[in-house]
């Protein structure tokens, strides 16, 4: 059944390519240095006509060549300029991500964080305003307090006292730590 299908469709092949063949016949007569064609309509074209016409069809290929390749140089700008959006967007995002990133760091710090860039990486990303960034801040404070300092700093300008408690030595500081 397959080969009788096969052979089927080269058949209309055939057909099909007979009947181009047959509606555009053309004829060369020599009638006063003229050739003329004839058309599946019957008419016969001289071919100076002919030759016209193909004229014709060229220039307006051209022309329409040319329109296209503009359209193209066109396009390409008006590619060019949505890639330069798009890396300018592109761009843009990454500076409010590192702005982001700056504003929750040093609230982290100013916090009391151990180490900001840690606490940054675990606040989400949809606190973006600072009164959400000092409210995750808080709320990671409260979760996880090992990332923050439990002692104030006083800026290295103190007396040497941590906390209210008064001044120890070195020696004192050295002797408290061995007793742990």
């Amino acid at each position: 059944m397959a080969e009788d299908q096969t052979t089927s469709e080269a058949t209309q092949r055939e057909a099909a390519d007979q009947s181009l063949r047959d509606t555009t016949q053309t004829t060369q007569r020599e009638a006063g240095g003229e050739t003329q064609q004839q058309s599946d309509a019957g008419r016969t074209v001289s071919y100076a006509s002919h030759m016209k016409l193909l004229d014709e069809k060229k220039k307006l290929q051209d022309k329409l060549q040319k329109y296209e390749e503009a359209e193209t140089a066109s396009l390409s700008e008006t590619e060019r300029a949505t890639k330069e959006r798009d890396r300018a967007k592109q761009e843009l995002a990454q500076l409010r991500d590192e702005i982001r990133l700056s504003r929750i760091e040093a609230a982290a710090a100013k916090a009391g964080a151990v180490y900001p860039d840690a606490v940054a990486s675990l606040i989400p990303a949809d606190a973006v305003d600072a009164r959400e960034i000092e409210r995750a801040i808080a709320n990671l404070r409260k979760d996880r307090p090992r990332l923050f300092n439990t002692q104030t700093v006083d800026g290295g300008a103190g007396n040497g006292s941590e906390n209210g408690t008064s001044p120890q030595d070195m020696n004192a500081l050295i002797r408290n730590a061995m007793r742990r």
